[in-house]
């Protein structure tokens, strides 16, 4: 009687929680979470923006590389092929025959555009061919030729500049439209709200409406290339699969039809904003992401010359100018690589770099081309018996001659075979078992 007497109060005491308990409990963490879900919801929207951003800005630099060894931009890649595929990632060129970008109906054909600009002036509009980025041309992992929704990235280049007998800074076919206003029905709408995928921030280009009215647009010509995200509705975008079509059609109501209905529409015009609204905006939707320098598109193969901090004397001996660089501090402050090429229009003119000096980026460690092209008499070794073993402060620096010896090895067999590792100060080679 004892021992159930003891259960029965031991069980009576383990009391639990009812379902009120725990209803009030999960109110109370919703409440505390919703902040933080809507915090993550801006960090993943605003983060995989970013994360396409820096991919085609990479894309972009590779593209400059690729045209620094190859003179040429390179052909884009079929976009309908898959990672299971040979030919994935490769650019269409028909390097078994005119070396050329390969236009047949089979590869390129489908993909070629005519720009609405004749940048070489022999008449006629220019080609302009779209694709997929060509990573594997140009050295970039798969995953580094897609957006952060896992579709491919496109590209689109002027045909001229595919080809290094066509190559000219001023022959680029595309043409940009770039920072329209967006109306949108409401304040509410046309207010940035990161977590329904509008970032925009600027009040001049995203406003309340009740009807969009015609859009105006800043054109810029002869821009060589583009790299371009369809953002989170992928419309126009190619799936990172084998697919022969894009994975959405264009939603022509939409403000970003202009980019996806290029092939349907035969024009080589593209459609440029800072803003990306939420598809919530109806008409008004713009989710693409392009690669830009400074909201400016380059239209040579590098970025665009930046006034530095003396804007009133550009040009002149007191102005900055920047490549690549938007806050110059020179002259001329490049950031990048400087190439000097043979000038086209006269064969005869080499590409040369004039300069007293050269220096490392802090301005120091300068070095004097005569040091290295002339006949400075400071880089030679003036004394019988020496000889160079080094270069510094535009000079040589200068060593005795060790003797020579009449011969000498490192051991072999039938012992460990020793390998020379290095000489010691009276000239005998160091041996060691391993070789370095």
């Amino acid at each position: 009687m004892d021992n159930k007497f003891l259960k029965q109060k031991i069980l009576k005491s383990e009391n639990g929680f009812t379902l009120i308990d725990v209803a009030v409990a999960l109110l109370v963490i919703g409440i505390l979470a919703a902040p933080l879900v809507q915090q993550y919801r801006i960090w993943l929207a605003t983060s995989k923006q970013q994360l396409t951003q820096d991919r085609a800005q990479n894309a972009k630099d590779a593209i400059e590389q690729y045209y620094f060894v190859n003179n040429r931009y390179p052909c884009p890649a079929d976009p309908r092929l898959g990672p299971s595929d040979a030919d994935f990632g490769m650019e269409l060129r028909d390097f078994g025959g005119t070396g050329q970008c390969d236009t047949s109906a089979t590869a390129l054909g489908p993909f070629t555009v005519t720009s609405a600009l004749d940048a070489d002036g022999v008449g006629g509009n220019d080609p302009v061919y779209m694709g997929m980025l060509p990573f594997k041309s140009l050295s970039l992992s798969p995953h580094e030729a897609l957006d952060s929704w896992n579709n491919k990235l496109t590209y689109a280049v002027s045909g001229l500049l595919t080809n290094e007998a066509t190559f000219a800074g001023i022959f680029g076919g595309i043409q940009i439209r770039e920072d329209f206003v967006m109306r949108h029905p409401t304040v509410l709408d046309a207010t940035a709200d990161p977590a329904a995928d509008n970032v925009c921030t600027d009040t001049s280009l995203l406003v309340a409406g009740a009807v969009p009215p015609a859009q105006v647009y800043t054109p810029v010509n002869n821009v060589h290339y583009v790299i371009l995200s369809h953002g989170q509705n992928g419309n126009g975008a190619y799936y990172n699969a084998h697919n022969d079509s894009p994975v959405r059609a264009c939603d022509m109501a939409a403000v970003d039809a202009e980019n996806c209905n290029n092939i349907a529409n035969n024009e080589a015009t593209f459609l440029y904003n800072t803003c990306q609204s939420s598809s919530a905006s109806g008409a008004n939707n713009y989710d693409d992401i392009f690669v830009a320098n400074n909201i400016t598109f380059s239209t040579t193969p590098f970025a665009n010359w930046n006034p530095g901090v003396d804007q009133q004397n550009a040009g002149a001996p007191t102005g900055f100018y920047g490549i690549n660089n938007a806050l110059p501090e020179a002259e001329l402050d490049v950031v990048g690589n400087v190439r000097a090429s043979l000038d086209p229009l006269d064969p005869q003119e080499l590409g040369r770099l004039y300069s007293h000096e050269y220096c490392d980026g802090n301005g120091g460690n300068c070095m004097k081309p005569e040091a290295i092209a002339g006949e400075e008499p400071d880089m030679r070794c003036g004394f019988s018996g020496t000889a160079m073993r080094g270069v510094a402060h535009n000079q040589v620096r200068c060593n005795l001659v060790v003797q020579t010896l009449s011969s000498a090895t490192c051991p072999g067999a039938p012992g460990p075979q020793q390998y020379v590792t290095g000489f010691s100060a009276s000239g005998q080679p160091c041996c060691n078992n391993v070789c370095p």
